[in-house]
């Protein structure tokens, strides 16, 4: 019985904390107090008792209509890329940025690049950590490159020649003085996904991983999963060792920028 009351009320702590149910509190609790108070005759006139029922009553019918508030679907996790929102708007505050793509071509374009720049790497301790294919490797590019590039009806990228550009592009970062540090990797084979990990050993992380599937018109059709650390600490957890791996596995493509090495 303790137990059961102890439990009622770090619940309604919660919810009063989160500011929830507010108004059913406070009309549960002038409910109380009248009807207490109410034990005494002629303590509370008969209107006002009146009154607290049927604006309880009220109250109840209008939660009942009320739509259910809070309960994500799993729509709110699932997006095609056009839904993902732009990448600066989720960089703002940032400090670490994590990238796995096979090229990277789109997730570094200008105004992304910018954003990281102007974000992370502006940061004394930011970190901006970008795996890609290794071109080293042609039998995994080649397969790689039929299933991403081949495998859409409007194909405008081509695997290898994205991947020389942005080695390109790490050559160029790494000359940046910057606060923040940098540094790009080469993976062996793909892991089927691409993933953009955002403040990695933050409560506001969230992961962004893009599942390729077999067959669509355009990239722009994926559809990725979006884990926010303070929604799912375990799954968010599980892709941030993904890449911790991966990128222990990886390989150097450039040397770090001019900064402190991760070590």
């Amino acid at each position: 019985m303790f137990r059961s009351i102890a439990s009622m009320f770090s619940r309604i702590g919660r919810d009063l904390r989160a500011r929830r149910n507010i108004e059913s509190y406070l009309v549960t609790l002038v409910a109380g107090i009248i009807a207490v108070v109410g034990l005494i005759d002629d303590v509370v006139p008969d209107s006002v008792k009146t009154s607290v029922i049927l604006g309880a009553l009220g109250l109840l019918v209008f939660n009942m209509t009320r739509p259910a508030e809070g309960k994500a679907s799993i729509e709110d996790y699932l997006h095609s890329r056009p839904e993902l929102g732009s990448l600066p708007d989720r960089l703002k505050g940032a400090r670490k940025l994590w990238i796995y793509a096979p090229s990277a071509a789109n997730v570094l374009a200008g105004p992304n690049l910018d954003a990281a720049r102007q974000s992370v790497l502006s940061q004394r301790g930011g970190e901006l950590r970008v795996i890609i294919q290794d071109p080293n490797k042609p039998q995994a590019v080649a397969l790689l490159s039929e299933q991403l590039d081949k495998s859409v009806d409007f194909q405008h990228q081509h695997l290898p020649e994205e991947i020389a550009n942005t080695l390109k592009k790490f050559a160029t970062i790494g000359e940046w003085n910057t606060p923040g540090r940098f540094e790009g990797r080469l993976l062996p084979y793909s892991p089927g996904c691409s993933m953009v990990i955002i403040d990695p050993d933050k409560a506001s992380g969230v992961a962004i991983i893009e599942l390729y599937g077999w067959h669509l018109q355009s990239t722009s059709e994926r559809m990725s999963i979006e884990i926010q650390q303070a929604a799912s600490p375990r799954w968010f957890g599980y892709w941030v060792e993904q890449f911790e791996f991966m990128w222990g596995d990886a390989t150097p493509a450039a040397p770090p920028s001019r900064t402190e090495s991760y070590g």
